[in-house]
């Protein structure tokens, strides 16, 4: 689908009444998705035990913001906390779909390789909607990735 431009499709039974009553979810969305590795620069929520992974990718003029993942589980949530390291300076800015804005403090990290899972829908090569951690890879540098 991605490489028709198609980000998803949307199923309906033929059976089923158009509109739809309100409330009643009949249609359902099959969104085509990819499994990337992308690069964990900041967090939000408690260093320790974040909430939110800001995330970049590798491109020739360095690491470009691209995304948010989703809220993460509380298993996922500790794993990061004791992986990631916090670089002083300046926060790295926040990446995402405007209609997803969030207050939650920022805080710089080393960066970490994060393999995950995101819709394809992007705007300008930033991802639309939250993507979801799968794991981080200590096992892979930055330099391991494709650059773009």
């Amino acid at each position: 689908m991605p490489a028709a431009g198609i980000e998803g499709l949307v199923l309906k039974d033929l059976r089923d009444p158009y509109p739809t009553r309100p409330g009643i979810r009949l249609w359902h969305k099959l969104k085509a998705r990819a499994e990337l590795d992308l690069v964990v620069v900041g967090v939000s929520g408690d260093r320790r035990a974040p909430s939110e992974l800001l995330l970049a990718r590798p491109e020739q003029e360095g690491l470009r913001p691209v995304g948010v993942t989703t809220t993460l589980s509380r298993a996922l949530s500790r794993e990061a906390g004791r992986l990631l390291r916090v670089v002083p300076g300046p926060a790295p800015r926040r990446a995402g779909w405007p209609g997803r804005p969030s207050t939650a403090p920022v805080t710089g990290v080393e960066p970490i390789v994060a393999e995950v899972i995101a819709d394809v829908a992007q705007d300008d090569g930033v991802h639309r909607h939250g993507v979801r951690l799968l794991r981080l890879r200590p096992d892979l540098t930055v330099d391991d990735l494709e650059v773009e």
